[in-house]
């Protein structure tokens, strides 16, 4: 110990002469350096407790384990596993806020996933319940809805053909203004059918199709509810048949093409006449003006 210097005349050796500076020595106690001065031996961790470090300070005891640096760091535990280079890690988000999670007091069921049951100023409280989302209920298409207890539940009125590609709703309503659209080509087309009574055809009532004139088609019988009126716009009007090929038929009648045109020459136009004293000149032009005006409205040719 020559290179000491001189030795100590006390029972302790000084930290300068490479000792503890310390008399005794905290039983189960870590050291800890303290620069020039005595070695401190911090207090005893108790049963469970680990060893945490502290910024410009001693290490200390805690029972709360904290991992990573604030604003620097993110705190993980990696687990490698037996006999492999390979390891789990587990990490935070990029959380916004503290978020405590208490876990069950209970232990779980088989196929039970933890589940947060209750949020609140960042205490989380953790629950074992069964793992609902994990598995589809109800036969091949059946669409899952919720019940509001977080559970899946089906409904045969209420599920998708893949084969077909047809999606089947017992009833709709609609809200909020809702629209109904078919594609954006013109090969697309909006159907609304019905099947027949075996339920093995469907036949399309109204077919909307699309293109920079959509064309609505009906196949089928429409009837109007007594006292419905229909109305049209009165700034260009409505046709009602758009070639005189057409066929139309009224009150039950066989429905007929335009009759071929009629020509009548050098009739006037007279639309009131006297029945009991009137002339055939005058009978002649009000037959022809009544001729004109059903020709004007296309039912005669």
């Amino acid at each position: 110990m020559s290179n000491l210097g001189a030795a100590p005349t006390n029972a302790t050796l000084d930290v300068e002469y490479g000792g503890t500076g310390a008399v005794t020595l905290t039983d189960h106690g870590i050291l800890v350096g303290s620069g020039t001065v005595a070695i401190d031996a911090i207090t005893v961790g108790a049963a469970g407790e680990v060893l945490i470090g502290q910024a410009g300070a001693d290490p200390d005891f805690s029972s709360d384990i904290v991992l990573g640096t604030a604003s620097t760091t993110d705190g993980s535990v990696t687990l490698y596993a037996a006999g492999g280079a390979n390891f789990s890690k587990f990490q935070p988000g990029a959380v916004s806020a503290d978020i405590t999670y208490t876990l069950p007091a209970d232990t779980p069921a088989a196929s039970e996933v933890l589940k947060v049951t209750s949020y609140n100023a960042g205490a989380a409280v953790l629950e074992w319940a069964s793992d609902t989302g994990g598995s589809a209920a109800g036969a091949a298409g059946a669409i899952q809805l919720s019940d509001g207890s977080g559970n899946f539940a089906t409904d045969t009125d209420f599920a998708y053909d893949t084969a077909s590609g047809t999606l089947s709703i017992d009833n709709i309503t609609a809200k909020n203004a809702a629209e109904w659209r078919s594609g954006n080509t013109d090969a697309d087309a909006l159907k609304i059918g019905a099947y027949d009574v075996d339920g093995t055809a469907f036949a399309p009532f109204l077919t909307l199709t699309s293109g920079d004139t959509p064309t609505l088609t009906v196949n089928g019988l429409m009837t109007f509810d007594d006292g419905i009126n229909m109305a049209f716009d009165t700034t260009n009007g409505t046709q009602i048949g758009t070639a005189n090929t057409q066929k139309i038929g009224f009150f039950g009648t066989t429905p007929v093409v335009q009759p071929s045109a009629y020509s009548i020459t050098n009739a006037g136009t007279d639309r009131a006449y006297d029945a009991d004293a009137t002339t055939i000149d005058e009978i002649a032009d009000t037959l022809g003006t009544l001729v004109a005006d059903l020709q004007s409205l296309g039912i005669l040719g």
